[in-house]
């Protein structure tokens, strides 16, 4: 028996090796699995008429991760959409969501993708622009206010006034201009609930890295940030990856497929009354 055992002893090193390289290789797998929880890599792009009037939302699937496997897709009024030529049709500004079924390793997944159109023209301004570049009266004032090198710098900034930014833009501006000195503090919710856990200090910018929170004894991982917004007496929310305030302005950007904005993706500035909220789960 004296022998039997010291011969366990001598295994067991080895024993306990196998067992912990077996369950780095499970844990290895199951972080490979999880990356596809996030996104298929899906995406879409706008292009508009050469009005300006209308745009369509191209689907483009060059970056689609590898592995992945598009099901399905539907539109915004709930079709499903031909996979060998993704477009639709908008006439008006507003935030269009596609939702993507597609087949992974780790199984069978849906994301949701909201693509925002907010640089149509109306026909009425459309027509307002035409009548004012055909009345020979409005031509002349313009021509004396272009003559006049501070009218045309108080124009320039005007206009710079009202153009979209970019990420990039704003992440540029905030290292040189006046960035909000205060943390913000956003409210943090848990999935499927509206009471408010508390609140979560953000620096502001890109919205990565939110801390694990507890709650009544129960970890809680952060989920997705969103916003909150009043449009014709209806709430609606919408993903958001990008939240700061720059010279007093607050912007965001909308979640697309990757965790982090990019640099070229643009920024809005937050709508008067609109609600940011960290959903945890």
């Amino acid at each position: 028996m004296i022998k039997k055992t010291s011969n366990f002893r001598k295994k067991t090193p080895s024993l306990f090796l196998a067992v912990i390289i077996l369950l780095s290789a499970v844990f290895s797998s199951t972080d490979n699995l999880m990356a596809y929880d996030e996104s298929s890599g899906y995406c879409f792009q706008v292009a508009e008429n050469e009005e300006g009037t209308e745009a369509d939302i191209k689907g483009d699937s060059t970056k689609i991760y590898e592995g992945v496997e598009i099901i399905e897709i539907l539109d915004p009024d709930g079709r499903a959409m031909d996979l060998d030529n993704i477009s639709y049709h908008v006439t008006q500004n507003d935030v269009y969501l596609f939702q993507i079924f597609f087949r992974s390793p780790a199984g069978e997944q849906k994301e949701n993708i909201s693509i925002s159109v907010n640089s149509l023209l109306d026909s009425d301004t459309k027509t307002n622009k035409a009548d004012e570049s055909s009345d020979p009266e409005t031509n002349i004032d313009n021509a004396g206010t272009d003559a006049d090198p501070e009218a045309n710098a108080n124009k320039t900034d005007e206009n710079s006034a009202s153009e979209t930014k970019t990420v990039g833009e704003l992440k540029a501006a905030g290292k040189l201009e006046q960035k909000a000195s205060t943390p913000f503090l956003i409210p943090m919710h848990i999935e499927g609930e509206d009471t408010s856990q508390g609140n979560y200090s953000f620096s502001g910018g890109d919205i990565v890295n939110i801390e694990e929170q507890t709650f009544n004894g129960l970890p809680y991982k952060f989920q997705q940030a969103v916003i909150l917004i009043m449009e014709g007496g209806d709430a609606k929310t919408y993903p958001i990856n990008y939240y700061d305030e720059i010279n007093g302005i607050k912007y965001y950007a909308l979640s697309g497929n990757d965790s982090s904005p990019q640099d070229f993706e643009i920024a809005y500035e937050v709508p008067e009354g609109a609600d940011i909220f960290f959903i945890l789960l």
